[in-house]
């Protein structure tokens, strides 16, 4: 399977070449309820936004459970937030094998970038078939015709404030769709 050639292009890839995702066995388990609604993975590094779902959680309406994974994500309070949600912070490197527990134990992947080239942690959940909330930039639209990606407005704190305040009912029309 050719996911990605490596030719830019200012046109869509033809997704059909790519699909499905799920190269991994254990590919999004059927695991009904899982163990996070969220998961973030990855280096805490400005253009990734770490910063932006930091704010939205602290405004979002919802009770979440969180997995926050990656070097140097314990830089911002997250303890802060544990009233309100429960959230798990891993400040380390972690390998393949144990980001895949990850991914199938969590509903959604999230990369609240504010730019971006490419996204490697969104290619390796994409692998899962898993769900993913991610900024309408342009790296992402190539993407566009997934039934599992939620789109909000890049760098905005209060259009993923939105995406999580609703992220039950986006689930369940993801949902009717599989």
């Amino acid at each position: 399977k050719v996911i990605f050639d490596g030719t830019p292009r200012k046109n869509k890839i033809l997704l059909s070449k790519v699909m499905p995702f799920d190269l991994h066995d254990n590919a999004n388990s059927n695991q009904s309820k899982k163990d996070y609604d969220l998961l973030y993975f990855g280096r805490n590094i400005n253009y990734k936004g770490l910063d932006i779902l930091y704010d939205s959680l602290s405004k979002t309406k919802s009770s979440l459970k969180v997995a926050i994974l990656g070097v140097n994500v314990s830089a911002l309070p997250w303890d802060t937030l544990e009233n309100k949600h429960s959230i798990t912070v891993v400040d380390k490197y972690l390998s393949e094998e144990n980001i895949s527990k990850f991914i199938n134990a969590s509903e959604f992947c999230i990369y609240p970038y504010r730019s971006v080239s490419q996204c490697g942690p969104l290619v390796i959940s994409l692998s899962f078939n898993q769900k993913a909330i991610v900024p309408d930039l342009e790296y992402f639209k190539y993407y566009a015709s997934l039934k599992n990606i939620i789109f909000f407005k890049a760098g905005s704190s209060k259009s993923l404030t939105y995406t999580l305040d609703h992220l039950n009912e986006i689930n369940k029309n993801i949902n009717k769709l599989e």
